[in-house]
């Protein structure tokens, strides 16, 4: 029933059990993380989850899908534990939670999914081109992915990590971040992050007893450490997060 023709009554009483929520899921949150927070609820699908300290005040600010409202105990936890710190398996219970929500919400949303725009060629680097040789000298041409430029800007101060790259399963579809399209970023690296989303696309994720996915398998690490510059690429983006964070 839409909203249009419901009732008075049975609106409001909608509007407060989601603000009954809201409120919910704050505490939890604040509990378990032990930050003051700043929470605001999205529809936007292309990212489920961000959040970054507020300058000048003893707070963080947290951005969150709808969809976190009804989330497990698991996913508050994970989400938790990046307010605190960056945490390669919290990152994961989340990915997983996103995957399976993302379909249930491009069929509630108001709107379709925008089409997502494909630009390969940057400024310095074309990633198609990037994609192609890596394909060629490691997937034996097999990888059927579409690779672009992510839209998102240099990630700012106060932000607890950046995301070089992400594959899309539902749009079969890389993304690398624009930061790494500059002349100081050298190509290896380029070619490293965009490998390892590759085998993303490549390598299916392993389905834990207790129902997760575990994306980064024993399978992936062996088949990422077969990459030609891993440990080069690996060293130089440590240090490269450290000055963009």
């Amino acid at each position: 029933m839409s909203v249009k023709n419901s009732s008075p009554s049975r609106n409001v009483s909608r509007i407060a059990a989601l603000e009954q929520r809201f409120r919910r899921l704050v505490h939890r949150l604040e509990q378990a993380s032990g930050r003051a927070l700043k929470v605001r609820l999205h529809r936007n699908r292309w990212t489920y989850f961000s959040c970054r300290a507020v300058a000048g005040a003893h707070r963080v600010r947290v951005s969150l899908h709808e969809s976190f409202l009804d989330a497990p105990a698991e996913v508050l936890r994970a989400i938790a534990t990046l307010i605190r710190r960056d945490d390669a398996r919290a990152r994961c219970v989340i990915r997983s939670f996103v995957k399976d929500q993302s379909p249930i919400w491009d069929k509630r949303a108001d709107h379709p999914p925008r089409p997502q725009k494909i630009v390969p060629r940057g400024k310095v680097y074309n990633l198609q081109a990037v994609y192609d040789e890596i394909n060629r000298r490691y997937f034996d041409g097999q990888c059927t992915a579409r690779i672009t430029w992510g839209n998102g800007a240099r990630t700012a101060r106060g932000q607890r990590q950046i995301t070089f790259g992400t594959y899309d399963k539902a749009t079969h579809l890389i993304r690398i971040h624009p930061a790494l399209d500059h002349h100081h970023v050298p190509d290896y690296f380029v070619r490293y992050i965009t490998y390892h989303e590759m085998l993303h696309a490549m390598v299916p994720a392993t389905l834990l007893p207790n129902g997760n996915r575990l994306f980064h398998s024993r399978v992936f690490h062996q088949r990422e450490r077969g990459f030609e510059d891993f440990k080069r690429a690996q060293d130089w983006g440590k240090h490269f997060v450290e000055e963009v964070i």
